[in-house]
């Protein structure tokens, strides 16, 4: 308290005159209509912004949660949209489908924290491991199409072998004409890849999407993977062709790894096949 009073006295003169100071300042805006109306209105401006200030920091700092949340509801979607698909085209082929196959695939959210896009072989890692269920094989989409495939797993996190790799082959299918081919990266642009197999005598435009097809257990069917960018006819047998990914692998955030829970059953039925004599 002493110490106070030690340095009340010691400023005692420039408190006198901040005192007299305010005092002079509140006797002339409450006196004088015009200078009143100038100070809060600046004062009104001032607290404004401010204020805007601190709410666009505040809504900043709370993005990461929001995109969580986002995420976590496109997980969901992800699964009914599947489902939907699925049915659509056993409906459309008339095939009966039992519930196992509308619940054939299950998506789990995760967090990219490293990727590369620059290197012949690229690889992402994500903030799920086999303590979340995730096993090597497992394919890997993001909300505009496929992202690669789960190649090692932790307690906690996934190396995944990105679609940017030269190794990773995935079978795609042209939308328009259900024609066969494989996406596999050249290991030139992160965004362009190339579709290759695909016999030069088809009506194949630029334009043209590229999906998934049905003859792996890593992506579900029909899931996007880009669009026709060029095509030439080089070969005598095959097209060129140029597929601009739908993926930007240069803005990931979220990723879902996809769960094939008939992928275990499908496994078995090929190798008994292969070991089985005719």
């Amino acid at each position: 308290m002493r110490s106070l009073f030690l340095i009340l006295k010691s400023y005692q003169v420039l408190l006198l005159f901040l005192f007299l100071e305010g005092l002079s300042l509140a006797l002339v805006l409450q006196n004088n209509y015009y200078q009143n109306a100038v100070f809060y209105n600046s004062a009104n401006t001032y607290v404004g912004s401010v204020l805007e200030t601190s709410s666009s920091v505040e809504s900043y700092f709370g993005l990461a949660s929001v995109n969580k949340q986002l995420s976590l509801e496109n997980q969901r979607l992800h699964g009914e949209l599947e489902a939907l698909k699925q049915q659509v085209f056993r409906e459309n082929k008339k095939i009966r489908l039992d519930s196992a196959f509308l619940n054939q695939y299950e998506f789990a959210v995760a967090r990219v924290v490293n990727n590369t896009t620059h290197r012949s072989k690229n690889y992402i890692t994500i903030n799920k491991g086999f303590k979340d269920g995730i096993r090597p094989g497992m394919g890997v989409i993001g909300p505009s199409g496929i992202i690669g495939k789960v190649k090692d797993c932790s307690a906690h996190y996934s190396s995944v072998i990105s679609l940017l790799h030269t190794d990773l082959i995935v079978s795609a299918v042209i939308q328009k004409n259900d024609a066969i081919g494989r996406i596999q990266w050249n290991g030139k642009s992160y965004s362009t890849a190339k579709l290759l197999e695909i016999s030069n005598h088809l009506n194949i435009k630029k334009g043209d999407t590229v999906l998934t097809s049905g003859y792996n257990k890593t992506f579900p069917p029909n899931t996007m993977i880009g669009t026709i960018q060029k095509l030439s006819t080089k070969s005598q047998t095959y097209y060129d062709i140029d597929v601009l990914l739908s993926t930007s692998f240069n803005q990931l955030t979220y990723v879902y790894v996809v769960k094939n829970q008939l992928e275990q059953e499908q496994e078995i039925l090929e190798t008994d096949s292969l070991t089985l004599r005719p």
